[in-house]
């Protein structure tokens, strides 16, 4: 690592001593919460260049895979090979000139606007006689699919049916070639015959005494197939159906060109039998389109569509036009002369962007196509040398340390081999034994360092390259390699390295070419796509994208499934892209070495993608007016997340409620309350639209319906942390409850674990470890308000279930137990809250996911609670706890979040900071302690709280939370009476804190706590102070400093006041930068940014516990002012006689990702230097004095959450998700020191 942190540091610290000016952090009035990530920062926006195939073939209106020709199955000898090349081979039996052979056709309309000359099915219109397939995009894939809904161009209007344009470009020689489409046909295929392989490769038809019944997936001549003509007015339909039944007695196995032209094509050869039909005006064809709607469709097709260039233009326009934040250039492979637009200039303000993006797609819609090859390889090196700024003429593209550099390579063909290269260092880059290849040229602009500027691109596990470098992404339109993947990863099987045999020897053949540019994307960490249908090649653009947006995506938060590191050790990772805000979570393995595999096993949005919407899932909501037994008040239960059959009388019990459709129906397209039969079914359609969405539907985004269109259905994960769980693991007596834990503990042993995490596209998922695989989804009914707003094409981002879950085995007594007469069963109960997305608590049983469905929703969800039930319930940033109370019930105690009264119909009138304690079966309320701290004016709120089990038996004595006034409360809830739980000091009736910080810095993190270290009575309380949570809270100059506390409860039964100035102060000393060699060579190639604390020493009898306050009294040696902003609102670790915590310093500068961290650790006794070395900065797996005594190193990857920790003997390893979307890995000693067994016990 370079010194790029330091120099962020010296920066951001001139920046404060200017700017700061005192203040003091007390929260006055309503927060104004954040709606966005604060940790986003300022980013650089990535450069995307688009490196766009303009060689003849894409001009062409077929485009076939390799395929039989029609004659083989008529034929049973002289059958032809299997035919490759991508075009159709066809023979017009009608005998017109040239066209009577058997020669190629590259289009099907007589157009004089077409590249080439030859022929076309205008030409010799018998081809489409011989052989329906042409005319069916199920084989030429060029032609116009029904079940695609074609647009036109960006800024184009619609095409018109009777006077469609050869091309909608304005002065292109194909503007005024106005075609009357009246008459147009095309044909749908059914996979049902195939034919007996002859034992190549693929396998050739030979006559019908080949065919087999069944499909092969294969389109075959003699499969049937539904052939659709439009009209003006109507569609004539002819459905033929192939029997193979015999003819007049006797078998043919023997046709001929003449069986085409029967009433029944080949029937004499096939069998079969027709049948026709015709739809009108009033009625629909098969894809739910009217005729006029049919008409607009092939118009727009034809138009804007039919030719490969087409495909591209079109695909291009779209990502462009959803990807507004990008910097987009473009060229092509041979005239870039004509057509090569560069990336705005860097006076471009970002919100400029798109009309930039207008203009360089308005010169690419202008750009025609010539007979031209495919120099693939100097294409790629063109873009390349454009990033490296060797082009002259051509602006620097490289504007920022930290910017991301792309190249999206655009093929419908392989590389020419007269392609030469005009840079003469590009030989065999890659050390595959061959040279100058298209992978070694990506392999070449990777490696390279393309700019001065420092080596500042943000690092990702799949991208570690810290210098400017071109990443390639390559499309291929229509064609295939030898290699295949088959599983799915994105490689090739077997796998392959860099320096692999991705060919057979030299890169001759055409499908070799086609596996290069696979390896070209290898060799540069980019993703190679290939693209099979014309639909298909928008997607493939945008997957691309969607891959680049990842890699600038910001990270939350990671979860292992382990304590310690093994064999089978995984780390799961959430990032989300601000772009779209489109969320994702990673399996990443870890490797022995505590190294983390570059390849995620799984990205579960990737696979949420691939589930269907409908049949697929299994999302379940709350239904919290369900009166399951009459009378009183209503019970609530969990119900199936579907639009009801009828929304003017849902079924009470098992749809949703009115509310729930009024919140999801804000803008129907007619009043909701219309007693219009046609505007009800209107209404219904679109609220079934709606809620199919939200589901994962896309077929109405940017069209129907005209809902947001998303790069990825599965939503932004942002401060949700992932919650691991599979064999049941709490650590209880097994006599606790009437039914055995032990056996509970032996039931679940294979359980099949779970990754649960929280999204704000409205839902909590569950994925499957194994297959990251969604398993169920959950609508909190407290996330309804905003749900609709998902939809919306103007959407402005905002949290939903941004709150973490948490997930502990509890004992319900009233749950039937189907193997007793006697009720109760453990169970593992799964409880979060909303965070900023909303004012609630929700509960569910996740014991079994093998029973996850829809039908099993009323047994999933168990309660919700929310500000209706109470109303100084606010924004529930908080974890919510799970244990076992004194009066013998088990429990969820969560605090009551923030802005309690913000005005919702629910306002708090006190706006008191209170402590909720709520049945975990039931979510009634058991006991609510309210602080009194806090008022309307400036409303208080309770953060995450600690139970503690004081003496061992597995119930809760003592709560410990935290508030915006810096208040630190103790409730005392031992005694069985729910009456006598309060506030452990109370007043004159009121409640007191145990401890108040220095001028009220708030609370915001769970405490953490232990026994005394010197075995004296009481506990130790550690937490840190500072917020991240307003709008305002991403300043880094001008705020009070923040400190992280370890303060001693006596635990007498009585409050002995005292305040910060009883505490030890301890300070960080020193921030410095120092280098480390970590590879043994004697030369430093690593540098660090480091802090030293005091040793101070402490006095029990004196002290009551100890205080850092985060700021250094020096910075690189220099006596140092400013605090930086830095902050401390992650739960810290207490392990091993260590407190490790990490802290969060905002920044405003275009590289740092919103900020970064420092880990801490220190002596969790006096809150000093540890007596051994914290870090293993030199990498050598020992600790020593050449890692000096440093207690804080600052993060590599940005801000960093809460850290995970895996145990490895002597030393731990620490992993932190960064905001830069990269994984921090570092090394920890765990001292020799012996801490015994404490006899105390934390309860989550």
């Amino acid at each position: 690592m370079s010194s790029k942190i330091q120099i962020r540091f010296f920066l951001s610290w001139l920046a404060s001593v200017y700017l700061m000016a005192a203040s003091t952090s007390v929260q006055a009035a309503e927060m104004a919460l954040a709606r966005n990530p604060l940790f986003l920062g300022t980013q650089i926006s990535p450069n995307i260049f688009f490196m766009l195939d303009d060689s003849g073939s894409m001009d062409w209106e077929t485009l076939t895979p390799s395929y039989n020709y029609f004659s083989n199955y008529f034929k049973s000898g002289s059958t032809k090979s299997v035919k490759t090349g991508g075009v159709y081979r066809g023979d017009d039996n009608s005998g017109r000139g040239s066209c009577a052979n058997d020669v190629d056709y590259r289009y099907i309309f007589d157009n004089s606007d077409s590249v080439y000359d030859g022929c076309d099915l205008e030409d010799g219109p018998g081809a489409a006689v011989l052989d329906w397939r042409v005319r069916s995009s199920d084989l030429n894939i060029m032609y116009y699919n029904p079940s695609a809904t074609y647009q036109s161009w960006q800024g184009f209007s619609n095409a018109a049916f009777s006077s469609a344009r050869s091309n909608p470009q304005s002065g292109s020689s194909g503007y005024n070639q106005i075609r009357d489409l009246s008459g147009f046909t095309y044909a749908v295929w059914e996979d049902n015959l195939g034919f007996d392989a002859d034992g190549t490769a693929w396998g050739t038809a030979k006559g019908p005494d080949s065919v087999v019944d069944g499909a092969n997936g294969i389109v075959d001549l003699w499969d049937n197939h539904t052939l659709y003509t439009v009209n003006n007015t109507n569609i004539d339909v002819v459905y033929l159906n192939n029997t193979f039944a015999s003819i007049e007695g006797a078998s043919v196995s023997e046709c001929n060109k003449n069986d085409a032209d029967e009433s029944i094509p080949y029937e004499d050869c096939y069998g079969g039998t027709r049948t026709t039909a015709t739809i009108n005006s009033l009625s629909e064809d098969p894809y739910g389109r009217t005729v006029d709607e049919a008409k607009q469709n092939i118009a727009n097709w034809y138009q804007y569509h039919r030719r490969r260039s087409f495909v591209m233009k079109s695909a291009v326009a779209r990502v462009m036009s959803v990807n507004t934040s990008f910097r987009f250039g473009l060229s092509v492979l041979n005239d870039d002369n004509l057509l090569f637009r560069e990336f705005p200039l860097e006076s471009v303000l970002k919100e400029d962007y798109p009309a930039h993006n207008d203009a360089v797609l308005a010169a690419l819609f202008a750009h025609t196509q010539r007979g031209l090859g495919t120099p693939l390889r100097s294409g790629l090196e063109n873009a390349g040398r454009y990033y490296s700024d060797s082009i002259s003429g051509k602006t620097n593209p490289i504007i920022s340390a930290c910017q991301q550099n792309y190249t999206v390579m655009f093929t419908d063909g392989y590389w020419s081999n007269y392609d030469p290269l005009s840079i003469g260092a590009i030989a065999d880059e890659d050390g595959d034994g061959n040279s100058d290849t298209l992978a070694d040229v990506a392999h070449y602009f990777y490696t390279e360092d393309l700019s001065p500027l420092p080596d500042d691109v943000p690092t990702s596990p799949i991208d570690q390259n810290e210098k400017q470098h071109m990443v390639t992404f390559t499309v291929a339109f229509g064609v295939v390699g030898n290699l295949v993947d088959t599983d799915d990863d994105g490689l090739p099987n077997p796998e392959l390295e860099e320096d692999g045999a991705w060919a057979s020897g030299s890169v001759n053949t055409e499908p070799e070419k086609i596996d290069d540019a696979w390896h070209a994307a290898f060799n540069s960490k980019g993703t190679f796509v290939s693209a099979q249908t014309t639909e298909g090649v928008a997607t493939a653009i945008s997957q691309t994208l969607l891959e680049i947006a990842d890699r600038v995506g910001s990270a939350a938060s990671v979860a292992t499934n382990t304590g310690s590191l093994n064999a089978g050790s995984y780390l799961f990772q959430t990032r989300f892209d601000s772009t779209d805000w489109k969320g994702q979570l990673l399996a990443f393995q870890i490797e022995l070495d505590d190294s983390i595999k570059s390849t995620p096993d799984w990205e579960a949005g990737s696979e949420v993608n691939g589930q269907n919407y409908d049949t697929g899932r299994e999302i379940i909501t709350y239904n919290p007016e369900a009166d399951i037994i009459p009378g009183g008040d209503p019970e609530g239960q969990g119900i199936a997340f579907r639009f009801p059959a009828d929304y003017t009388s849902a079924d009470p019990l098992a749809e949703l409620t009115s509310s729930q459709i009024g919140a999801l129906m804000t803008t129907p397209p007619e009043a909701i309350d219309t007693v219009v039969l046609s505007e009800i079914s209107t209404n219904q359609a679109y609220g079934n639209d709606l809620v199919n969405y939200l589901r994962g539907d896309r077929g109405n985004e940017g069209l129907g319906q005209n809902f947001r269109i998303r790069g990825s259905i599965l939503g932004d994960i942002v401060n949700s942390d992932p919650k691991f769980v599979a064999e049941a693991v709490g650590r209880y007596a097994d006599d606790l409850e009437d039914k055995s834990y032990n056996d509970f503990i032996t039931d679940n042993a294979s359980r099949p674990g779970v990754v649960y995490v929280g999204a704000n596209d409205g839902m909590l998922h569950g994925f499957a470890e194994a297959t990251g695989q969604e398993v169920i989804a959950y609508v909190p009914n407290a996330a309804f308000t905003y749900l609709s707003e998902l939809t919306s094409e103007d959407y402005e981002h905002r949290y939903f279930v941004d709150g973490g879950p948490n997930i502990i085995d509890a004992y319900m007594d009233d749950m039937d137990d189907p193997n007793s007469v006697v009720d109760g069963l453990w169970r593992t109960a799964l409880v979060g809250g909303l965070a900023g997305g909303g004012q609630g608590i929700y509960a569910l049983d996740v014991t079994d996911p093998t029973i996850y469905s829809e039908a099993n929703a009323a047994s999933i969800a168990l309660w919700e609670f929310d500000d209706s039930d109470d109303a100084d319930l606010g924004y529930t940033y908080g974890r919510p706890q799970i244990a076992k109370m004194s009066d013998g019930t088990w429990a969820a105690v969560f605090g009551n979040g923030y802005n309690n009264t913000e005005a919702d119909g629910n306002a708090s009138t006190t706006g008191h900071a209170v402590l909720y304690i709520v049945d975990i079966e039931t979510g009634d309320l058991i006991k609510k302690i309210d602080t009194l701290a806090g008022d309307v004016g400036t409303p208080n709120g309770l953060a995450t709280p600690l139970m503690i089990d004081a003496d061992a038996d597995s119930v809760v004595d003592y709560i410990y939370a935290g508030d915006l006034l810096g208040k630190l409360w103790k409730f005392d809830v031992s005694n069985p009476l729910t009456s006598a739980w309060n506030s452990d000091f109370v007043s004159a009736g009121t409640p007191d804190p145990l401890f108040t910080t220095l001028s009220n810095q708030p609370i915001t993190s769970q405490p953490q706590v232990t026994a005394h270290p010197d075995n004296l009575d009481g506990f130790m309380i550690f937490f840190g102070t500072g917020q991240y949570l307003e709008i305002s809270d991403n300043d880094s100059a001008g705020e009070a400093t923040q400190a992280f506390y370890g303060i001693w409860d006596k635990n007498t039964g009585s409050l002995t006041p005292f305040d910060s100035s009883d505490l030890l102060a301890q300070s960080i000393t020193d921030q410095y930068q120092q280098s480390f060699d970590t590879d043994g060579d004697s030369i430093d190639d690593e540098t660090y940014t480091l802090r030293d604390v005091s040793d101070n020493e402490i006095d029990w009898t004196s002290h009551m516990g100890w205080k850092m306050s985060l700021i250094a009294d020096n910075v690189e040696g220099a006596s140092n002012v400013s605090n930086f902003g830095e902050r401390q609102v992650s739960n810290a670790i207490v392990r091993g006689g260590r407190v490790i915590f990490t802290t969060l310093v905002p920044s405003s500068l275009e590289c740092e990702f919103g900020g970064t961290s420092f880990l801490m650790e220190l002596d969790f006794r006096s809150g000093g230097v540890l007596g051994f070395p914290a870090f293993d900065l030199n990498g050598d797996g020992g600790y020593d004095g050449d890692d000096t005594g440093a207690s804080g190193r600052a993060s590599d990857v940005g801000i960093i959450p809460t850290v995970s920790i895996l145990a490895d003997g002597a030393q731990d390893f620490v992993f932190g998700s960064g905001a830069s979307g990269d994984i921090d890995v570092i090394q920890l000693s765990v001292g020799s020191e012996s801490f015994g067994r404490q006899s105390w016990r934390q309860i989550e």
